[in-house]
């Protein structure tokens, strides 16, 4: 598939002690395996390979007892490689948006280090 350039960027700024701001943005490349191309009975060799472009903002607290984030992305997706159940072969979406939010809360309690994770999802071909 050639070569591909990609990159990213990434910047945080504390805005008072114990809180931060997050921003990034970069891009990504991904060949199709060599199973997605030709393993039998399965392969399609003419799968295009995948390109995307994404960009985050985020806030991070620190307190005496907990940590904190909460994460928003969204990543654009050009020839997405997915498994299509109708030809069962893997094939290109043309488009699709991948938007989220993603929370973590943690601290300490009597020795126990307990977390909480969530994540919102909200997946979309946009072909």
């Amino acid at each position: 598939f050639g070569g591909e350039t990609t990159g990213s960027v990434a910047w945080g700024y504390e805005l008072v002690t114990g809180l931060r701001f997050t921003a990034s943005y970069g891009t990504a490349f991904k060949a199709p395996t060599f199973n997605e191309l030709f393993f039998p009975g399965f392969g399609n060799p003419n799968l295009q390979p995948e390109e995307s472009r994404s960009a985050e903002v985020g806030l991070e607290g620190v307190g005496r007892l907990w940590r904190w984030s909460l994460h928003a992305y969204q990543t654009q997706v050009d020839n997405l490689i997915a498994f299509d159940a109708a030809t069962s072969l893997p094939q290109n979406i043309d488009e699709a948006r991948l938007r989220g939010i993603e929370g973590i809360a943690s601290g300490t309690v009597a020795g126990w280090r307990i977390a909480a994770h969530a994540t919102l999802l909200d997946p979309e071909n946009r072909s």
